[in-house]
């Protein structure tokens, strides 16, 4: 099976903290069927590639709502968005690799609950830990922007002279301000989209800057999100995630965290100014820029 996209959010499987139940979804496991072979040939092969398409389309209507393969391959999951059995039986029966037999499916209906619900307000978001979060307004159309996030061309029009960008979930990202330096010292290096959603959101894993060698090692995480406002006018919201958990998770490195963040602040700030820039003036000349000082956003 091949990873989907999926929501930034996973589900949840216990009460909100709020009244109302929460909405009805259903959650379809899928496990080798009889035909499944003891080593994969072209026409399972074939099926499988079949299957993709058909859950690429649940994603693209809406009916399906986040879904992947165990890591072994030994199972899948896909989470659908209705709330009616009979239509879950309908979707998961017309999957071609239902259909022949190379996977058997399990329906069962759950409450779905997101850790959105569970999340501080934004006026509880303080401190040093706290997530940064950036916001411009780009004078662009909605798919131009998404392009320039999400395509390795549109990127190095604004973010950097080199990117490699795979819009897959778990597909590869590098972000290369200095592509001819040594490994771990290029950028923001081997790291992976997490999830997107066409013209909407883009959310990928990324890392603190060489000086911070303690916490580069490690994984945060970012959130892009597009909002047209008008036919030539798009808002960026950028939402950087995870200094506080892992500060939680190793207490001994809470200040370089702090200062992690810190940096991310103006950063990010100089990453959103380029985009803007980027549909105003053109893309960034790589090569003059990178000939005086390096950018706040290039220092990663």
């Amino acid at each position: 099976m091949s990873p989907f996209p999926c929501l930034a959010l996973l589900p949840l499987l216990f009460p909100l903290p709020q009244t109302g139940a929460p909405p009805i979804r259903h959650l379809v496991l899928l496990e080798h069927g009889p035909k499944w072979p003891a080593s994969l040939d072209a026409a399972t092969l074939a099926v499988l590639e079949q299957h993709k398409g058909y859950v690429f389309g649940l994603f693209e209507d809406g009916r399906a709502e986040l879904g992947g393969p165990a890591p072994d391959l030994s199972c899948g999951v896909l989470v659908l968005r209705t709330s009616e059995r009979a239509e879950a039986d309908r979707i998961v029966a017309a999957d071609p690799a239902v259909q022949a037999s190379v996977f058997v499916a399990d329906v069962r209906p759950f409450r779905c609950v997101s850790s959105a619900a569970f999340l501080p307000s934004p006026a509880a978001e303080t401190g040093e830990l706290a997530p940064v979060r950036q916001e411009v307004v780009v004078a662009a159309p909605l798919s131009e922007v998404w392009q320039a996030w999400s395509t390795p061309e549109g990127a190095q029009t604004f973010f950097a002279p080199k990117v490699e960008l795979e819009l897959a979930p778990l597909g590869k990202l590098q972000v290369l301000w200095m592509p001819d330096a040594p490994p771990g010292m290029r950028g923001a290096e081997d790291l992976r989209v997490l999830a997107y959603a066409p013209e909407r959101m883009l959310a990928f894993e990324w890392s603190a800057p060489p000086q911070f060698p303690r916490a580069r090692p490690e994984r945060t995480f970012v959130v892009v999100e597009l909002e047209p406002l008008a036919p030539r006018k798009t808002r960026v919201t950028l939402l950087h995630q995870g200094f506080a958990e892992q500060a939680d998770r190793r207490p001994e490195l809470a200040q370089e965290w702090k200062d992690v963040r810190a940096y991310f602040d103006g950063a990010w700030a100089s990453v959103l100014g380029a985009l803007e820039r980027r549909f105003a003036e053109g893309p960034v000349d790589w090569k003059a820029a990178l000939a005086g000082a390096k950018p706040a956003a290039a220092a990663k």
